[in-house]
């Protein structure tokens, strides 16, 4: 999420450990549009995506609906209540300036417990026990007690929530609609990474860095119906969100963020080339990946072992990444590794501190995995 708001790679911003709040001395949009006159609200699901880890900067208004553990099955406010929140802001706030309202929703994510008729559309026979957080959570740590029959009743149960956010997002379109304010916003649906149901022998998220964690859904609406049916064919990141965001307001793309304008594609196919960071993982020092044209490398450096190693994908050709040709092509793999490197030493992290956290946030915060 620190990626997707100030617009800079995690090497840059520096947000990356499990206690490491948002760094002031890089740009966050709610700020910049707040200095700009924008009326900013936040409402939140997450505690890691909260004021105690710096995300409040710029909100004039910011709700944390805090996870209930020990109390709900789900843990996670659903995105019924994070939309009701946003929605009261909405009818108390003055119509006299623009807006900017960011929304977290955390369904899609364990604890699985779609709510009916969701589970029993997607889900039906799956006990929605299987799906809680203890459970999913021992499958990440033991990969290996998990099962074909296991993988597709998580899935199902995650397609359920899916469909359920999807189904909420949907009555808030609509509400925007009835308040005649649907046709002047800018909408942009985005997620920060997806789930592993054992596609690459692992489950949840945070535990690697191929395709069905990176590939995300990114759809943007422009007002009025601009450039509607609009495909981006060329690869794009999270990054790019923060800069297209200020580019359509008319405030320009901040010189110091490394994503480009969306709508500008020219800006981001000349060089086509997207990295990502996952830095937070016990097992692993880090696991680092680029994608350039149709290639992938994925590269990991282990903890306590004096050894790297690296997979090399081609992602026409095989989009679930099942053949490494790191050995085929050594060439192509040494080039994509220098590159990460490259961008290693490119940019100074930002100096980030860690988050002050209080006993209730620290309980919520273990009882979906954030902190050990």
């Amino acid at each position: 999420m620190a990626s997707i708001l100030t617009g800079l790679y995690p090497r840059r911003h520096g947000t990356n450990g499990e206690r490491d709040s948002l760094s002031e001395e890089v740009e966050y949009l709610p700020e910049l549009l707040s200095r700009s006159g924008y009326d900013t609200a936040a409402v939140t699901t997450n505690g890691v995506v909260s004021g105690r880890f710096g995300f409040d900067r710029g909100f004039d208004h910011f709700v944390y609906l805090a996870e209930r553990p020990g109390t709900d099955p789900r843990i996670h406010r659903g995105a019924d209540v994070l939309h009701d929140a946003a929605w009261e802001w909405l009818e108390t706030r003055s119509s006299e300036q623009p807006f900017f309202l960011y929304l977290h929703a955390t369904d899609p994510h364990a604890p699985y417990r779609p709510p009916e008729p969701w589970h029993r559309r997607f889900a039906e026979g799956v006990d929605v026990a299987l799906g809680d957080h203890g459970r999913v959570e021992e499958l990440g740590w033991n990969p290996t007690l998990g099962t074909s029959r296991m993988a597709e009743d998580l899935s199902a149960l995650y397609d359920g929530e899916i469909a359920f956010v999807d189904d909420q997002f949907g009555r808030l379109m609509s509400r925007f609609q009835e308040a005649d304010l649907y046709d002047d916003l800018l909408v942009i649906l985005i997620s920060d990474h997806g789930e592993e149901f054992g596609d690459h022998g692992r489950w949840q998220h945070g535990m690697t860095l191929n395709e069905e964690q990176l590939r995300v859904p990114l759809i943007v609406k422009l007002p009025h119906g601009r450039s509607r049916g609009t495909r981006i064919g060329h690869v794009v990141e999270q990054i790019d969100v923060a800069p297209t965001v200020l580019n359509l307001v008319g405030l320009g793309r901040r010189p110091e963020m490394q994503g480009f304008d969306l709508l500008q594609p020219a800006d981001r196919a000349h060089d086509s080339v997207a990295f990502a960071l996952l830095a937070r993982q016990p097992r692993y020092r880090h696991v680092e990946s680029i994608v350039e044209g149709d290639r992938k490398l994925i590269h990991y450096e282990i903890y306590d072992r004096p050894r790297r190693r690296s997979e090399l994908f081609d992602l026409v050709a095989d989009p679930d990444e099942r053949r490494d040709l790191s050995a085929q092509f050594p060439i192509e793999a040494g080039f994509l590794r220098m590159r990460l490197r490259w961008n290693q030493m490119l940019w100074r992290p930002a100096e980030v501190a860690p988050a002050e956290i209080d006993e209730e946030l620290r309980q919520s915060l273990r009882a979906v995995g954030y902190l050990d």
